[in-house]
């Protein structure tokens, strides 16, 4: 192969990398940004106070605590 033609295919393949890498960078930073400020307790455990939960005295009927337990029993 031509050299100049293998350079053309070296940059080329570079700056498609470059741009997947930054349209993955900002979709992240977006989805960070928009979702942290609702990451809390209270997604978890619901009304539920947590020390309770984690005790078993009593159960999260609202939270996702039963789904992160389910999962991990299911992966386990």
């Amino acid at each position: 192969m031509n050299s100049s033609i293998q350079k053309l295919i070296t940059g080329w393949t570079w700056l498609s990398s470059l741009v997947l890498a930054s349209a993955f960078a900002a979709i992240v930073v977006f989805l960070l940004r928009t979702g942290l400020p609702a990451v809390d307790l209270r997604l978890i455990f619901g009304d539920t106070p947590p020390r309770a939960a984690l005790l078993l005295q009593r159960p999260v009927l609202d939270g996702l605590l039963p789904a992160m337990a389910g999962t991990l029993f299911l992966v386990l």
